[in-house]
């Protein structure tokens, strides 16, 4: 993938490379997912303790963290989204980027669509269960 996206950035002139995926070389990453280390340790809190342990040997989880190791690191590397202040502060401490370079949008939600449902509601609904 990498070798694909280096190719395309040479034979083309783009003014920015954006990613959802742990890319070195991207310009502006969305982080979606946080750091994958901090959700192997929550990860890690429910499994049995040998399966625990092995997650951090398991041979695509560090592949992932590998991956986050080098686009963080990478030059290249201009701006990052956020979705929550948790994870900006988990990169920030992680990774060791500046808090000018992460920014947070909060994932958006309709309010006209998602309205918390009234006390009458909620009896209706407790009633027909």
């Amino acid at each position: 993938m990498l070798k694909r996206l280096e190719h395309a950035g040479k034979k083309n002139h783009f003014d920015i490379v954006q990613s959802h995926e742990r890319i070195a070389g991207c310009d502006i990453f969305r982080a979606g997912d946080g750091v994958h280390r901090r959700w192997l340790l929550q990860r890690q809190k429910i499994l049995p303790r040998w399966k625990g342990r092995w997650l951090f040997y398991d041979r695509y989880h560090r592949y992932v963290m590998n991956a986050e190791q080098q686009m963080y690191a990478d030059p290249a590397l201009k701006q990052v989204i956020c979705n929550s202040q948790m994870v900006k502060k988990e990169i920030i401490a992680d990774f060791g980027l500046s808090a000018d370079k992460i920014s947070v949008i909060y994932n958006a939600i309709d309010h006209n669509v998602f309205v918390p449902a009234t006390n009458s509601q909620k009896t209706a609904l407790k009633n027909t269960v």
